[in-house]
């Protein structure tokens, strides 16, 4: 192929992403990163469920009890939910300081302990707003957006690029869950390619052709109107079709999803093993 071995993949809740990826994977040994693994590790230290975070899209749109973390926190000022919280700190500290420039960031922990009282908030109710169950899916969407973003509008899609070049260079293996690991010495593998499954903004796509990755836009009309307003959804939109490498249109079944993936992936340039792609 020409170009860089990385592949983002854009779309909507729903849309098929995922599915994408894993033909990817499955297919052409492509290792997945997602821009929202950080923030999900972060999220999974301050005890929100493994399978609420990394599981299916209505796992995420779940309502589950809300974690002890959040029921803790002094409704005083954001400032006490990490002054007070060795575990907020060595969470920060652990798998969101790198993506913000390092520990102690000047600034980024302060915003980040902003959105844990602002999610404790939104769950407990205020005199101007109303309870709202805890959902992993609220929670990661403002941890991402307005809270992530606003530290740096171009962390996740740096955090991601960076990631797919240390694993393709071999020396790091990686799991969504657990993220990057040290290759032992002298048992380096390069992956095929990196795929990307959570694209969402416009950098952060620009991001990625910087570097010269492949990208692909999955489609799904029958979600259309679903994926809520959410900035996290609607700066797709915002999105010219041309600035994708391909588009794919998901509207039949999952098998067709999945002949029209491998399809895509070999226009794309991403061709090893799926020339013949019926």
């Amino acid at each position: 192929m020409n170009g860089t071995p990385i592949l983002l993949i854009g779309g909507k809740k729903e849309s098929g992403k995922s599915t994408v990826a894993k033909v990817a994977e499955e297919q052409l040994g492509a290792v997945v990163i997602s821009f929202a693994a950080p923030m999900k590790r972060f999220a999974a230290a301050l005890g929100m469920p493994f399978d609420n975070l990394w599981g299916s899209t209505a796992k995420r749109d779940e309502a589950i009890e809300t974690p002890e973390f959040f029921k803790e926190m002094p409704n005083t000022s954001h400032w006490d939910c990490w002054e007070h919280s060795k575990q907020f700190a060595e969470a920060f500290n652990e798998h969101l300081a790198p993506v913000f420039g390092g520990v102690g960031v000047p600034g980024s922990m302060g915003i980040v302990a902003g959105w844990c009282w602002s999610e404790w908030r939104w769950v407990n109710g205020s005199t101007d707003s109303p309870a709202h169950p805890f959902t992993c899916r609220h929670a990661l969407q403002t941890l991402g957006t307005e809270c992530g973003r606003s530290i740096n509008p171009d962390c996740w899609g740096n955090y991601g690029m960076e990631t797919a070049f240390k694993v393709l260079t071999g020396e790091f293996s990686y799991t969504q869950p657990g993220g990057l690991v040290k290759t032992e010495q002298g048992k380096y593998m390069l992956p095929k390619m990196a795929a990307i499954d959570d694209c969402r903004f416009p950098n952060e796509l620009l991001i990625g052709a910087r570097v010269g990755a492949k990208s692909i836009y999955v489609d799904r009309p029958s979600t259309a109107g679903k994926a809520g307003d959410h900035a996290s959804e609607t700066s797709l939109d915002l999105i010219p079709q041309y600035w994708w490498g391909t588009l794919l249109r998901n509207d039949r079944d999952l098998p067709t999803l999945t002949r029209l993936a491998k399809h895509k992936l070999n226009a794309l340039g991403f061709s090893n093993g799926l020339e013949n792609y019926d």
